[in-house]
């Protein structure tokens, strides 16, 4: 979501037209004022309907019974809102106004939850996209992680009991026409649903986001979680070590409930959104995941990259896959290149660290659809541990290797001026 750094509010705006004017339009609007009176004046930047025009000033009442909300108004004057308007008369008047996002932004596991623009257009259920929630879910995690990379931080480990917990939660909002972070039926929060399915976190944090077609847009668009700052600060925070997402998608046409403050208590209707996503993020004491490619869903490389979280003090560590005997162990390095077990279809590698008589164990499994090829090296320094494999590998001219390397491959031909530095090693096995 964009942000405006010292400049008036932007609102997104649902008009509901009374009887007199029989019509529902949504518009973006920017505040101008929050009066003394408790009156808000608006300037409509974007519209769908005939019925209001872009740069037209509006000037809306709060309710009585709506006190605090002026006061949240002027207080969050720079941050995004969802309102909605009742036109009665000419006259506006607010009914509800649902805060998006706040750009001077604090650690907050449960920034507010965020709605897509393309939820607000009226839409018939028939005509609503539905998209399968399995690889939307599968593609969300990978995006997630791509995230973190491309931020310099750690990937996350995708976990069962995570997953349950967050594809949980966007199924109740999906069927009981609701969208908060607290189920405000069961009123069970996230922290809570968390330890319910069997996750018990240290640290723990949640996204929610409604009305995105697919895991693209509801990470990396406009209304998407990386472009608001709450939920993205969720997602590259370095605390967390595991994630599970969910995704959900219901064609009902029922109004869905708001919890705007916080109480887990229904305050605000809008909707319907259909589209229903959740991140849950947590850390656990003791465990330490290892995570292959990101957590993408399958290779067709053998030669994988993997991150092994480890304890503060972390000494060495040891891989295997399946049930094939363990490596030696090697001093402990979170970044490290392993070849999968030869074939193609579902592999595990099984991690172990250790610090002092206290041992570790982790796995991760990903699907390799092996095409072997040829893999070319020129002209570059190979440092640290790291194998290359494929079905030929040629080390071509100025080639330096500075650390420990190993070339599994069918073939393998070493060619002009290439250098294995003192205490460096070049080890060549067939595959």
């Amino acid at each position: 979501m964009k942000r405006w750094l010292s400049q008036p509010a932007t609102f997104l705006l649902v008009l509901f037209a009374s009887t007199v004017i029989a019509q529902e339009s949504t518009i973006v609007a920017q505040i101008d004022d929050v009066r003394p009176s408790g009156q808000i004046e608006l300037v409509v930047q974007k519209h769908w309907s005939g019925a209001i025009l872009e740069n037209q000033k509006i000037t809306a009442n709060v309710t009585d019974d709506q006190s605090q909300l002026t006061a949240l108004l002027h207080d969050y004057q720079e941050d995004a809102w969802l309102v909605t308007l009742i036109s009665k008369g000419g006259e506006f008047t607010i009914a509800h106004a649902f805060r998006q996002t706040n750009h001077n932004i604090v650690a907050d596991p449960l920034p507010a939850p965020l709605i897509s623009l393309h939820a607000l257009t009226p839409q018939a259920p028939s005509k609503a996209r539905s998209v399968p929630p399995g690889p939307q879910e599968q593609d969300l995690v990978y995006l997630t992680n791509l995230a973190r990379k491309n931020a310099g931080l750690a990937p996350l480990k995708e976990v069962n009991l995570l997953h349950d917990a967050a594809d949980g939660h966007s199924d109740r909002m999906a069927r009981a026409d609701f969208f908060a972070h607290c189920d405000i039926h069961t009123k069970k929060n996230p922290f809570t649903r968390m330890r319910d399915a069997g996750y018990q976190w240290n640290t723990a944090a949640e996204n929610i986001a409604a009305g995105q077609n697919d895991a693209d847009e509801v990470m990396n668009g406009t209304y998407g979680w990386m472009n608001s700052p709450g939920h993205r600060a969720n997602i590259l925070n370095a605390s967390y070590r595991e994630l599970g997402v969910g995704y959900e998608y219901s064609d009902d046409s029922n109004r869905d409930q708001y919890d705007q403050n916080g109480d887990c208590n229904g305050d605000g209707s809008g909707g319907p959104f259909r589209r229903y996503w959740t991140q849950n993020f947590g850390a656990r004491n003791g465990v330490y995941p290892v995570v292959i490619n990101l957590e993408a869903e399958e290779s067709d490389n053998r030669t994988v990259s993997l991150h092994v979280y480890g304890p503060s003090g972390a000494d060495d560590m040891r891989f295997r896959n399946e049930n094939e005997d363990w490596s030696e162990w090697m001093t402990y390095s979170p970044n490290h290149n392993w070849v999968l077990s030869e074939g193609s279809g579902s592999k595990k590698v099984t991690a172990q660290v250790r610090r002092g008589s206290s041992t570790f164990t982790a796995s991760d499994q990903i699907k390799l659809n092996y095409n072997c090829g040829t893999m070319v090296v020129n002209n570059e320094t190979l440092g640290g541990t790291q194998t290359l494999s494929d079905c030929e590998v040629i080390i071509r001219n100025n080639v330096m290797i500075t650390g420990q390397i190993t070339i599994q491959a069918d073939e393998v031909s070493l060619e002009n001026n290439n250098e294995v530095r003192t205490g460096a090693t070049l080890e060549i096995k067939a595959n």
